[in-house]
C-alpha cells in the first residue's frame, strides 16, 4: 500500500463518514433562549468596483477609489 494510496483513503473516509451519522435530534426541555443583537452597518459606498477587480493592482486601485 503506497503512501499516497493511504492518505486518499483516509481523506475519503473523512469526510465520507459524518454523513452516515444522522442528523442529531434536539434536546428534551425548555433550556434558556438564545438572544442574539445584531448590528447593521451601512458603507455608503458602491462595492461593484471593489468585487470586480480581477487583479490585485486593480483591487488595491478599486479599494482606494472607494475609500477615498
Amino acid at each position: 500500500m503506497t503512501r499516497r494510496w493511504f492518505t486518499s483513503a483516509l481523506c475519503a473516509l473523512a469526510l465520507l463518514a459524518p454523513g452516515s451519522l444522522g442528523a442529531a435530534s434536539p434536546a428534551e426541555g425548555g433550556g434558556t433562549p438564545l438572544r442574539v443583537m445584531t448590528r447593521n452597518l451601512y458603507l455608503g459606498a458602491d462595492l461593484a468596483p471593489v468585487l470586480a477587480a480581477t487583479t490585485p493592482q486593480g483591487l488595491v486601485a478599486a479599494v482606494t477609489a472607494v475609500w477615498a
